[in-house]
């Protein structure tokens, strides 16, 4: 069975322009990304987030390996490899290797601290070297075993740990990945989160990795992995490096990664993305997919110009983005079910980046309560393109600032094959827009197909352009209500046929607000009256029950995890206060919300 992880780099490869025909540039895309992450540490984490006690602790200097000396790097390869299988413990020092040092089943490969045990990648790599496929060598490999023909065999390692280390590329030229992982712990057709994952990556550092697409820790068709805690500096920062990867690839007994958490880590100086999602299958394919990646909690800083600080890209259903710092964007294109929740993403005014939170191609997500600030020329853009719509989209309580062309906006193909429908927008603030070379400075702007679009609740203000605007194919079902359109140049700018139907109710414009109500939506407002269902306290790891009022579409908030579009059960992973929200939409496609708040203890 071949299994070659890079043999479809081209068909995996991201095309922007056929993509996200909105951006003007972008990284490099090879999206055969995937992320191993197999740490040794304190905090071992449940699907949710909570944390449960690490396996080990740091190395014991009367125990450990100690370093030969050898800079060459054949002396040290050979004296770790030959414990894998079982508990290597490193002492402190510097090792150099001139290889991959291959990991067996249920080995622990355990430092004295990150800045104490250092593995260094001699300059010259062993003549022997072998390549799994046509991709460049790891550090670290946890994976499938290579034949002779350079293809790889099955071979999956389950129970792996690597903790309390640095992995230090020190420009040589042989070493692509610090840590890389394939077709690992699928034991049968399904995967679960568990207190004991088959990757385990935590403490460690991994750097100075110079190769062109270069991958900090790399993970493909992987099930039940953590990586927590590291950090990941100098990844090919002037080309297309990446930090942490997930991806799939075909041509396994399985296909895809699931349940992957990346939580608490700094990535830094990487030239392509941060952290990546990234797969060959798009919305709607089942083959090939990856679900249930949550991002939690990570730092992610100097990301190249043209890159993204997180991405989920192409079928990276059911998963979540909550409480990171960036100072890049985040993308979420063509992936269902997915939540992005509390984020920051704050560059300096004078900075480059395209757009702060992008939302493409997507079906049934959540973004809430983020914070955009500065540097970018769209705070959200929510864009429909190749051949697919954008449809059940809920933005709840963000706020973007001092973006340079447009605050919010919502775009469809010029030529008005795909549209983007069912949008539900309430709280936040739309706030000084400064205006750009291209376009005004609007705080909301509409482009081609947009309808069924419900705002409520929103402060657009002090933007140097309109409050909301709209060019292109015709808008149309646009409700404006209960919302703050103050200190713009203007209300409203229909650069084309106004929409037919719009409700224009119960807002505040400062001077009194013009009569802007039109068609049916003007003459009768009838959106559903949802309700929820639910408890008001709760205990953190236990599933909690939630059920709602029925309409023609519905959306949930839960404030933890993935969007989710039924009535069900929900773990919270730890105390806290959680803000539910639940949005239905009716036949006409009006829109409306209800909440409710649970404490978790």
């Amino acid at each position: 069975m071949d299994t070659t992880p890079n043999c479809q780099e081209a068909a995996t490869r991201r095309d922007d322009a056929a993509i996200s025909p909105y951006r003007t540039s972008g990284p490099p895309r090879g999206v055969a990304l995937a992320l191993v992450l197999v740490l040794t540490g304190l905090l071992l984490g449940q699907g949710s987030g909570a944390a449960t006690p690490a396996r080990v602790t740091a190395a014991s200097q009367d125990s450990c390996l100690a370093p030969s000396g050898d800079t060459l790097g054949a002396t040290d390869l050979t004296r770790i490899e030959r414990r894998s299988g079982s508990l290597i413990e490193l002492c402190a020092g510097t090792f150099h290797i001139n290889d991959t040092i291959d990991l067996d089943q249920g080995t622990t490969l355990r430092g004295a601290g990150r800045d104490a045990t250092i593995i260094r990648a001699a300059v010259l790599r062993s003549a022997t070297g072998r390549v799994c496929g046509i991709e460049g060598a790891a550090m670290v490999e946890v994976n499938e075993r290579p034949d002779g023909d350079g293809s790889c065999v099955a071979a999956p390692a389950p129970g792996v740990e690597i903790a309390g280390l640095t992995l230090d590329g020190d420009g040589a030229s042989w070493p692509q990945f610090g840590i890389n992982s394939w077709n690992n712990g699928w034991s049968a057709d399904s995967c679960a989160a568990t207190s004991d994952p088959t990757l385990h990556v935590h403490d460690i550092t991994v750097r100075g990795l110079s190769r062109s697409w270069s991958h900090g820790i790399r993970l493909g068709n992987v099930c039940d992995v953590v990586v927590e805690r590291n950090e990941i500096r100098a990844i090919d920062p002037n080309d297309g490096g990446e930090g942490i990867g997930v991806t799939t690839l075909p041509g396994s007994a399985v296909s895809r990664s699931e349940h992957v958490r990346i939580r608490d880590n700094i990535v830094d100086g990487v030239g392509g993305r941060g952290i990546v999602c990234a797969t060959p299958s798009g919305a709607n394919d089942p083959d090939h997919t990856a679900r249930a990646i949550s991002v939690r909690s990570n730092v992610v800083t100097n990301v190249g110009d043209d890159g993204w600080g997180i991405e989920l890209y192409h079928g990276c259903d059911d998963s979540f983005v909550e409480d990171n710092r960036l100072d890049q964007g985040i993308s979420v294109v063509e992936s269902l079910g997915v939540a992005v929740r509390r984020n920051t993403v704050a560059q300096p005014q004078d900075a480059s980046g395209f757009v702060g939170i992008e939302l493409g191609t997507s079906r049934d997500v959540v973004a809430a309560d983020n914070v955009v600030d500065s540097g970018v020329n769209h705070g959200i853009a929510v864009l429909a393109g190749s051949e697919r719509d954008v449809e059940r989209l809920a933005l709840l309580r963000n706020d973007v600032r001092a973006a340079r062309e447009i605050g919010l906006w919502f775009k469809s193909d010029d030529a008005g094959q795909q549209r983007i429908s069912h949008i539900f927008a309430e709280g936040g603030t739309v706030d000084s827009t400064r205006g750009g070379l291209l376009l005004g400075g609007h705080g909301v702007a509409l482009w081609n197909v947009v309808e069924n679009l419900t705002m409520t609740g929103i402060a657009l203000t002090d933007n140097a352009g309109s409050a909301i605007t709209h060019a292109g194919i015709a808008a149309d079902r646009l409700a404006v209500r209960h919302s703050t359109l103050t200190g713009n140049s203007d209300l409203v700018d229909w650069r084309t046929t106004p929409p037919a139907n719009v409700n224009w109710e119960h807002n505040d414009c400062g001077d009194p607000c013009p009569d802007l109500d039109a068609g049916e939506w003007g003459e009768r407002w009838s959106p559903p009256k949802p309700s929820i269902s639910m408890p008001a306290t709760a205990v953190a790891g236990e599933p909690v029950s939630y059920r709602g009022s029925k309409a023609r579409h519905v959306l949930w908030d839960l404030g933890t995890g993935p969007a989710r579009t039924a009535d069900g059960t929900v773990v919270y992973p730890k105390p806290g206060v959680y803000r539910v929200t639940l949005v239905a939409w009716g036949e006409n496609g009006q829109a409306a919300s209800a909440e409710h708040t649970i404490t978790v203890s």
